[in-house]
């Protein structure tokens, strides 16, 4: 690791601790993708389904399927809201409000 250099056993933990973190931070972004992944395959079964049992549903998306697909990954959404309490920004709930605006709840949903 540090060929030829002499390192002190609290530099050895200090760098190994690092690179323990790093992959830990690693190992949760690929969890939230996996995540992902999984909410979308059960969703296109979902909506497999409806359309087989209803095939006239494919005409119209439901502003619930319209958000989905608006909104950033949810290991993008957690780095915006990161930064946001890092830098007192407001990014993410930009985000959320601007995919609510664009595909508001109907008439009908409203009423289910």
């Amino acid at each position: 690791m540090f060929e030829g250099a002499q390192i002190s056993p609290q530099g050895m933990v200090n760098a190994l601790t690092l690179q323990r973190n790093r992959l830990a931070n690693e190992n949760a972004m690929l969890l939230a993708r996996v995540s992902d992944l999984e909410r979308g395959l059960h969703e296109a079964a979902d909506r497999i389904s409806t359309l087989e049992a209803d095939p006239a549903a494919a005409t119209m998306p439901d502003y619930a399927d319209m958000r989905r697909r608006a909104y950033a990954p949810t290991g993008d959404q957690l780095d915006m809201q990161y930064h946001d309490s890092q830098n007192g920004t407001t990014t993410w709930v930009d985000h959320v409000q601007s995919v609510k605006a664009a595909h508001p709840k109907s008439v009908d949903a409203l009423a289910e």
